[in-house]
């Protein structure tokens, strides 16, 4: 749905931020997680005398980086610093500018056209980029210290007070020194000093502010302070706060996580898991987190027989239930599959139709699976039947294809193992 400039908006809607106090002045953001840095070049200098009748004639070579591995000092040091990956578009941050690519038929790839991108398209008028999420038909960014969102506005999503949809970035008002964003389906979500806002639809009371009311405009979620961490998809959302893990909205399948299936309009504690989650994810209908070094998941642990929880089962949690895994740095949880990093290496599992579990085969896994080919990563995304991860500063993807998600070019052309994408 689209609204003419300055239409009002349908009944029942706010648009009026609900916050304790005006918006600190801005400040300089701080630096982004994952990996940072510049990739490592090698310049070959050759230089060759050849002295031909008397003549002097200097060669010097110059060719990309070849050979050796990256020694242990690279691990992480590369251009791309932020991966998110969306139901059919993909986005990600490189030396500080934002790209997205895939699906653009709302304008979410931000780059002022609604044309198919299959190779990274940058994001227009954004610099010092620090995150960028895809949330299917929207997307968001980091710039600056503040955040901006753009593609489909329907449910006010955007956050700028309206529910006209924007082909570029639109400034989210009264958000600044911004951590943290994430956007989903017809939701969104941002920190802003240590406290979380959201805005968008609200049928499930996925905004945590205790109501159902849809939220044009950014509105504090009460009772979470220190957050470090949120995400939210299909009427749930979750973050970290304080170290301990929340979950709040939807809760049919038990994905908010604390033994119940009752709806959750404001955040409730996740059981089980105490102190030390570092980060969290879910999909339509599981969440999943990392705590001390560990993944866990819960909700549905069932589509097409195979689950998202890794442990051979398909039955649903109402509660955390431990992945398989040691050393766990990040995990990602898509509709039917699920991906982590487990000591610098890439696992997934789940349904594989098109190739998302990287292993280079269809079949589906009930086990975490190693996806083939990269090591010294950092960070998983999966979404839909794609999935994407960065290894050594480098950014792979594989899977679905259709539109152009994976970022390699050709559209439609599916990929079972991970192919690097160029900037």
């Amino acid at each position: 749905m689209t609204s003419g400039p300055g239409s009002p908006l349908p009944e029942g809607w706010s648009t009026v931020p609900e916050r304790p106090s005006p918006a600190p002045p801005p400040r300089r953001p701080e630096p982004p997680r994952g990996p940072r840095g510049s990739t490592v070049s090698i310049v070959i200098g050759v230089v060759v005398l050849l002295i031909v009748g008397g003549l002097t004639t200097f060669f010097v070579v110059r060719g990309p980086a070849r050979g050796p591995a990256p020694t242990p000092h690279d691990q992480a040091r590369g251009p791309v610093s932020y991966l998110d990956v969306g139901d059919l578009t993909t986005c990600a941050v490189a030396d500080g500018v934002g790209y997205c690519w895939g699906n653009n038929d709302h304008g979410q790839v931000g780059d002022r056209t609604d044309v198919e991108r299959t190779s990274p398209a940058r994001i227009d008028g954004l610099s010092e980029v620090r995150a960028v999420e895809s949330g299917g038909r929207a997307s968001c960014a980091i710039s600056a210290g503040a955040v901006y969102c753009w593609g489909e506005n329907d449910y006010g999503q955007l956050g700028d007070g309206t529910v006209n949809d924007a082909a570029a970035p639109v400034r989210v008002p009264g958000l600044a020194g911004v951590t943290v964003v994430t956007t989903n389906d017809d939701s969104s979500c941002a920190v802003a000093d240590g406290d979380l806002y959201c805005w968008g639809d609200n049928d499930h009371g996925q905004l945590g502010d205790g109501t159902t009311v849809r939220r044009a405009a950014p509105t504090r979620v009460p009772g979470l302070h220190d957050v470090t961490a949120v995400t939210i998809n299909s009427g749930t959302a979750c973050a970290v706060a304080g170290g301990a893990a929340y979950c709040w909205g939807r809760n049919h399948l038990g994905q908010v996580g604390d033994g119940t299936t009752e709806r959750r309009p404001a955040p409730t504690r996740v059981t089980g898991l105490g102190h030390g989650v570092t980060s969290v994810s879910n999909s339509t209908h599981t969440s999943c987190a990392v705590a001390r070094g560990a993944a866990y998941c819960w909700g549905s642990n069932r589509r097409t027989a195979i689950g998202p929880f890794g442990d051979g089962t398909a039955d649903h949690r109402t509660t955390p239930a431990r992945i398989p895994l040691e050393r766990v740095t990040s995990v990602s949880t898509g509709i039917s599959t699920t991906c982590a990093v487990a000591a610098g290496r890439v696992y997934c599992w789940g349904r594989n139709d098109v190739g998302q579990l990287g292993d280079g085969t269809t079949v589906d896994g009930a086990l975490p699976t190693e996806v083939d080919g990269i090591d010294r990563a950092d960070v998983v995304s999966t979404a839909g039947r794609t999935t994407c991860a960065v290894a050594r500063g480098h950014l792979y993807c594989w899977g679905d294809n259709a539109n152009g998600q994976v970022g390699a070019g050709a559209a439609g052309v599916v990929r079972r193992t991970p192919v690097r994408v160029e900037f």
